[in-house]
């Protein structure tokens, strides 16, 4: 498993949720909700994938994912 932050804006939780279903098997949760951060721990097949992205555009709010742990957690 690899972890990533995703730093975001969002107006609902809904959008939280939009993220669990793309990204099913990997542990979502809240973290630093003040700081507008959720980490993701994801499968390496998964998180290979969104370390070679910037940005995801999902439900029109830009998300950037930033690789914090590189190392399996």
């Amino acid at each position: 498993m690899l972890k990533f932050v995703l730093w975001f804006s969002v107006k609902s939780l809904s959008d939280i949720n939009t993220v669990k279903e793309l990204c099913r098997g990997c542990d979502i949760h809240l973290e630093m909700p003040e700081l507008k951060a959720i980490v993701i721990e994801a499968p390496r097949h998964i998180a290979s994938y969104l370390s070679r992205l910037l940005f995801v555009q999902i439900l029109g709010v830009q998300w950037n994912i930033e690789m914090i742990n590189a190392i399996d957690v």
